[in-house]
């Protein structure tokens, strides 16, 4: 018979009471983008726009994923074994709340990104 590890012994869900659903609360997110725009008038109809775009310049990582466990419970004893010195007891796990992934909020990527455009209107 396999025991579950949770507090309740049930195995169920382990979200606190005073937490809503789907809450997670990350590490402050900051951002740094900038643009530099100039536009220039080849003629009285036609002009062109030379832009230099820069994202994430700060190359700050976003945490999109934090480790939730925050503790193990050991119920497992060498065969043969009743009871034991660990049976029952709950261990905590270093690093709760960490960041532990960084899937490229909220552009797609977490990387600094340089571009370089021209736009024509006519």
């Amino acid at each position: 018979m396999v025991y579950p590890s949770s507090l309740n012994g049930y195995g169920g869900w382990s979200r606190l009471l005073f937490n809503g659903i789907s809450t997670l609360k990350t590490q402050p997110q900051y951002g740094l983008d900038m643009r530099v725009s100039r536009t220039l008038p080849f003629t009285e109809r036609i002009k062109g726009t030379v832009m230099f775009e820069a994202f994430n310049v700060l190359n700050h990582q976003f945490a999109t994923t934090l480790n939730t466990i925050g503790y193990t419970g050991v119920t497992s004893l060498p065969p043969g074994a009743v009871s034991g010195p660990l049976s029952g007891v709950l261990k905590p796990v270093i690093g709760l709340g960490e960041g532990i992934g960084a899937q490229g909020y909220p552009d797609g990527t977490s990387a600094r990104r340089v571009q370089v455009a021209f736009r024509v209107v006519f």
